[in-house]
């Protein structure tokens, strides 16, 4: 029996395809490729800092490790920065919570503190503001 030039043609692209999905995917690797630790907004995870008391504007593209019990507190404003768009990702990563107490601030500031409950990592985002959140 024959195969025709065409079908060979056609299973060697399928079969290019296949390894490509893979290797886009992680499940195959040329051996070369390094395991990443940058979230998806380009934050590096490999070296956080210490977390601060207060994570302000200028924390914006920063990493930072907190150990399990501690509390810190997002202080941004609110005409660059809307609470209501305050949120670490992803929310089902249950990381973070919003304590009710929560710092006072004045105007156009707003304070909202967190405990930090679980090992994990979540992302700090409100509008153009980003910040890395990690829990070993």
């Amino acid at each position: 029996m024959r195969v025709s030039r065409t079908v060979v043609i056609v299973l060697a692209v399928v079969a290019a395809g296949v390894v490509a999905f893979l290797y886009i995917r992680g499940t195959f690797s040329s051996g070369d490729r390094q395991p990443t630790n940058v979230t998806q907004e380009g934050i590096i995870l490999t070296a956080p800092v210490p977390g601060p008391e207060e994570i302000t504007a200028a924390s914006n593209g920063k990493a930072f490790s907190y150990p399990v019990g501690s509390r810190f507190t997002v202080l941004l404003d609110s005409s660059l920065y809307p609470e209501n768009a305050l949120s670490c990702a992803p929310p089902s990563s249950g990381v973070v919570r919003v304590v009710e107490a929560a710092k006072e601030a004045r105007p156009p500031m707003y304070a909202r503190t967190f405990e930090v409950v679980k090992a994990g990592t979540c992302t700090m985002t409100n509008t153009t503001f980003i910040a890395a959140i990690v829990v070993k």
